[in-house]
């Protein structure tokens, strides 16, 4: 999944200014994938990387890998 939004970066150094309440979103996914990789010996992962690393701003690239067994 690809987010053109303002990047890593730009997310983080914008939340001290935000009155919103703690992101939760990540958290749970990692702990339902590290459950699926315990209960079926699987290798599910989550790499999270910037869309263009050399730009200050930038989007954010999340994979999802979840292996399929035949």
């Amino acid at each position: 999944m690809d987010d053109d939004g303002v990047g890593r970066a730009r997310s983080e150094a914008m939340k001290d200014r935000s009155l919103h309440g703690k992101s939760r979103g990540m958290a749970p996914a990692m702990e339902r994938l590290r459950i699926i990789n315990n209960l079926h010996s699987a290798n599910c992962r989550i790499d999270i990387s910037d869309l263009y690393p050399d730009n200050r701003e930038t989007g954010t690239r999340v994979v999802i890998e979840i292996p399929v067994k035949p």
